[in-house]
């Protein structure tokens, strides 16, 4: 999480310096923005197996129970999957400055979408009450809105870019969590793959 935190920060260090003039120091700090988005990727893939472990034995029902942790990590590793796309894209569209900014932005676009349902979590609770809600509920109600948001900037831009398309479909891949959390082969391979123990 802290590592999502310095990588909005950077992104918004990062066009003020290119608007400014200052693209020697922009570019030095894009190679500085690679080691920061390899930690968001490494802590991402690292709470994956928490997920899994944090399932067993767990209910399917209840707040946070097995069908999301099994449904969360799917969407765990569609967003952060996404993001490695969006940095890639943008390193190689490096020389065109319009193209290159849309990837950049597009990497918040991919991982906002769970950090945007944890902070939803208690404005849901106060409107529909605590009684029964699950974060799969939560992630109904964030998800659109992520959406949203992606389909005004590329009506804004007045162009369907693929980074953001790549985005909009990742943020949509929300709604399967409590499908895939169900899926059984789904998590038999969780259980093969991420389990340590």
């Amino acid at each position: 999480m802290f590592s999502a935190l310095i990588w909005f920060a950077f992104l918004m260090a990062q066009p003020w310096l290119a608007t400014r003039g200052q693209m020697k120091r922009h570019r030095r700090n894009g190679m500085i923005g690679l080691f920061v988005a390899g930690l968001v990727v490494a802590s991402a893939m690292l709470m994956v197996p928490g997920n899994i472990e944090g399932a067993q034995g767990k209910p399917d029902g209840g707040f946070a129970g097995a069908t999301f942790l099994y449904g969360i990590t799917f969407f765990d590793l569609i967003t952060i999957s996404a993001f490695a796309v969006c940095i890639l894209m943008a390193i190689i569209r490096s020389k065109q400055l319009d193209n290159h900014a849309i990837w950049m932005v597009s990497t918040v676009y991919c991982i906002l979408g769970p950090a945007l349902a944890r902070m939803m979590i208690m404005p849901v609770a106060w409107v529909y009450g605590f009684e029964g809600l699950t974060f799969i509920e939560v992630l109904y109600y964030s998800q659109p809105i992520m959406m949203a948001v992606i389909a005004f900037t590329a009506w804004r831009l007045k162009n369907l870019h693929p980074a953001l398309v790549l985005a909009f479909t990742v943020n949509a891949a929300g709604f399967l969590v409590e499908w895939v959390g169900d899926n059984q082969v789904w998590r038999s391979m969780c259980d093969a793959v991420l389990l340590t123990g």
